[in-house]
């Protein structure tokens, strides 16, 4: 089994080293607990695409804050205006073929990106299919079940069952709604 640790702040220095280092970890965030690595390590997706068994390279992200999706993403004018009224929160926008990004409302999630230096993959610490984690016991259930193993798992507690982060994309200038969760997006947005 892997290393359970709290996120302290030494241990949140560690986990992004984990993560820098092309390291796999489960952690907290507003919605559940996810199981991630950084966006851009080829080695990190393919022990994800392991432990949720499934093929699909399409991702959502996390990051620090709207700048470091700035940094590595480009949105348009209508996504901006939707990131700055929801971010921090559950609304993730699609930037790209693979990925749809959020700054999450999890300050522990924020400060990992931080450290991190990078936007990490933040899928739902499940196999495909199955109900998302709550709590350590259910993070550590679905581990031990699973051959691929996260390097750390930062143990946040007990979390609140939320609705899961609504993802938008904007289509030649229309919004559309991919999955309806947390905030509602109205048509005159």
């Amino acid at each position: 089994m892997p290393l359970v640790l709290k996120p302290t702040a030494k241990n949140l220095r560690y986990a992004a080293a984990v993560f820098r280092a092309g390291g796999v970890v489960v952690y907290p965030t507003e919605t559940a607990y996810a199981i991630g690595a950084r966006f851009d390590s080829r080695i990190g997706q393919h022990r994800l695409l392991r432990f949720k068994k499934r093929t699909d390279r399409k991702f959502t992200l996390v990051a620090a804050s709207f700048g470091q999706v700035a940094r590595h993403f480009r949105l348009t004018p209508r996504l901006i205006r939707l990131a700055r009224r929801h971010w921090p929160g559950p609304l993730s926008v699609v930037v790209n073929a693979r990925f749809a990004v959020r700054v999450p409302g999890s300050a522990v999630a924020r400060r990992l990106c931080r450290l991190s230096r990078s936007p990490l993959i933040a899928t739902s610490v499940n196999v495909s299919g199955q109900p998302p984690a709550y709590f350590l016991a259910a993070v550590l259930a679905v581990c031990k079940k699973n051959p691929e193993q996260p390097d750390i798992i930062l143990d946040g507690g007990t979390l609140s069952r939320r609705s899961v982060s609504t993802i938008v994309a904007d289509r030649r200038g229309k919004l559309v709604v991919l999955r309806r969760g947390a905030v509602r997006i109205a048509s005159a947005d």
